[in-house]
């Protein structure tokens, strides 16, 4: 071949390895400007759907059925004279009593209080005294529940977490207590939580789930909290920990849920459930006295020499190959909490998610113990571990209500896994 000739042919090869590029380069361009027009669409729909739910739960006669501008409100403004349209804290289909000469509460993301000096929560007065007693109207957050569900039994399966994920995160935490202060609503809101945690759930709808069983759950709110008190993260910084969050696993699965319980009808002599529980967290295995849970896990303080406080470590042996630490992140009388972290000596936990344990009075005199949780599995391989962590759990209930001297009540042992 002439020298002209390899010459032409490379500057051939030359333009249409340039002609490719620039074909590819139009191609991405174009699925990305049809990625942004789905988006958009698909906001809008969402949009037009937060719309027809609004009209669906009209305005009730004794005030304003939606707070400011409806569901995505972040709040109303503050205002002299009359509280303002907006109910404080944007609360979808709620009613607060008329205060002549009050400031409207300012929400989330509002203005101010009015002249009156506004609460955040109630809105303001006069006289600058106590604001008047919050006032839900019923009906108003049934209409808005049943609105919820005929729209979501109207969508397909797979739209059917996006939708959810948009309502909750439309709603601020005022909005979503006062829609489950009413049965309809809680359903609603159980329906959606139900939605969120199908299937492989995202991070974001992990948030936006355990959001919703921290306001309104009666016996996770504490466990679905993924915050830490400033002086358990400082803890944690200084031994070189982490927390793992339920909503940060590479291998969410579904949030999962337990309660375990039993009831005593008469604690061992000379104990009171305070001391009962506080040796729980000084001693989990020697307190509970049971050998299948300690051959399940077997909790070694790192620090031995005074009282638990927030910020301590526990390191568990667990049956099998992976083991685990806990930070203690809430402690009460009643109560204390443990975290899953990531420690330098033990790697991570296989589950991410909180723990609780604790106790409640009843009016009949007798104690009623539990632990209960909110977590995701770290990894694929925690999965097969849920038997292993099912017959801990009771086991421990079994320890408890074996005591000497305690008497259990028959039967009382519970077990649930629905958070509300």
């Amino acid at each position: 071949m002439l020298q002209s000739d390899r010459d032409y042919a490379a500057r051939a090869r030359g333009a249409t390895q340039t002609e490719t590029v620039v074909l590819i380069s139009m191609v991405a361009i174009a699925c990305l400007f049809a990625v942004t027009l789905f988006g958009r669409s698909v906001a809008n729909r969402y949009q037009g759907a937060t719309q027809k739910l609004q009209t669906a739960a009209a305005t009730t006669d004794s005030g304003p059925a939606l707070g400011g501008d409806g569901l995505a409100s972040p709040g109303g403004g503050g205002g002299s004279g009359p509280s303002s349209t907006a109910a404080p804290d944007g609360p979808v289909l709620s009613v607060t009593p008329k205060n002549p000469g009050g400031g409207g509460g300012g929400g989330t993301g509002g203005t101010p209080g009015g002249t009156a000096g506004g609460s955040p929560d109630t809105g303001g007065n006069a006289s600058g005294g106590a604001p008047p007693p919050r006032v839900v109207d019923a009906e108003a957050q049934n209409r808005f529940a049943r609105a919820i569900q005929s729209e979501l039994d109207g969508l397909s399966d797979s739209d059917r977490d996006d939708r959810s994920l948009e309502l909750v995160n439309s709603l601020t935490d005022q909005q979503i207590r006062d829609l489950a202060s009413t049965p309809e609503g809680k359903d609603a809101l159980r329906r959606m939580v139900r939605e969120l945690n199908g299937g492989n759930v995202t991070g974001d709808e992990a948030r936006a789930l355990l959001r919703v069983v921290r306001l309104v759950s009666p016996t996770h709110s504490r466990v679905a909290d993924e915050s830490l008190p400033p002086d358990v993260r400082d803890a944690l910084n200084n031994a070189g920990a982490t927390q793992q969050k339920p909503s940060e696993g590479w291998w969410l699965g579904s949030v999962r849920f337990d309660n375990y319980e039993v009831t005593l009808d008469s604690m061992p002599p000379g104990v009171t459930p305070e001391q009962f529980l506080a040796n729980m967290a000084r001693d989990m295995n020697g307190t509970i006295n049971d050998s299948e849970f300690t051959s399940d896990g077997e909790f070694s303080r790192r620090v031995t020499n005074r009282d638990p406080r927030p910020g301590d470590i526990v390191d568990i042996d667990m049956w099998g190959p992976e083991n685990g630490s806990v930070v203690l992140r809430e402690s009460a009388p009643d109560h204390f909490v443990f975290t899953t972290i990531e420690t330098n000596e033990l790697g991570t936990h296989p589950l991410n998610g909180n723990r609780e344990f604790g106790f409640r009075r009843n009016p009949d005199g007798s104690t009623t113990f539990y632990t209960r949780a909110a977590d995701t599995v770290q990894n694929g391989t925690a999965n097969f571990g849920d038997g292993i962590q099912d017959g801990m759990w009771r086991a421990a209930m079994r320890g408890i209500s074996n005591q000497p001297g305690a008497v259990v009540r028959p039967n009382s042992v519970r077990v649930n896994r629905d958070p509300f």
